[in-house]
């Protein structure tokens, strides 16, 4: 889920563009996160929602409220630059247009990874956002670990307003074949070996669940053909 600085050598020109999330499950000793169709056609809306289309880039979480490096420091705090949040089709979630500071162009020989955090829903793990990300020295520090009310608000604001434009089964056409699929013994087979691998909505159950299990699995083949 990090993307390693490690490589970057005194005099190198510095990144523009570092993957935050790749698509599909990313794992973390906070256990998995997910990356879906979903998350990427609604992520820029997400962060106009919270007025971040661009994010800070901090050291060590400093401008995450709860971290401990938050906790020791104070107003202003030290950033190392700017970036747009950006979603990649088949890829992931990525920063761009990196705009590094003077401080960050110093200091990003001290540290190896550059780590996000992210807005998730808490039921599906399923990132909605990003909130920030900080340089950091080692891949144990996570912030998508922070709690705080704030990331809280944000995460229950983005859920409900993805509530009112959330796709539903609409036309005879799709309530057909979404009953086909429900009645046929090896869809039903085919569904339970397709749902681990993709993220679905926690709330879909029946034939709506198994469609949308098929529906997801062949974007994501379509992703995996054309990389």
């Amino acid at each position: 889920m990090f993307a390693l600085l490690k490589s970057i050598k005194p005099g190198d020109a510095l990144p523009g563009r570092l993957q935050l999330f790749k698509l599909g499950q990313n794992d973390s000793n906070q256990g998995p996160f997910f990356v879906d169709e979903k998350t990427l056609a609604q992520l820029a809306a997400n962060q106009r929602l919270l007025g971040r289309e661009r994010v800070p880039i901090g050291f060590e979480h400093n401008i995450d409220e709860g971290s401990d490096e938050y906790k020791r420091t104070a107003e202003p705090r030290a950033i190392a630059g700017m970036a747009d949040v950006e979603a990649v089709p088949c890829k992931g979630i990525f920063l761009s247009a990196i705009d590094w500071n003077k401080m960050g162009a110093d200091n990003i020989g001290n540290y190896e990874d550059i780590s996000p955090t992210p807005i998730f829903d808490k039921t599906s793990r399923r990132v909605l956002a990003i909130a920030s990300a900080s340089l950091t020295r080692t891949g144990s520090v996570y912030g998508l670990t922070l709690e705080n009310a704030a990331l809280a608000k944000l995460s229950a604001a983005l859920l409900s307003a993805g509530a009112a434009i959330e796709p539903q089964l609409t036309g005879s056409a799709r309530v057909f074949a979404a009953f086909q699929l429900e009645n046929s013994r090896r869809t039903r087979l085919a569904a339970a070996t397709l749902a681990p691998r993709v993220t679905l909505d926690p709330s879909l159950r029946g034939s709506a669940r198994i469609l949308a299990a098929f529906e997801a699995q062949n974007r994501l083949e379509k992703c995996n053909q054309s990389r």
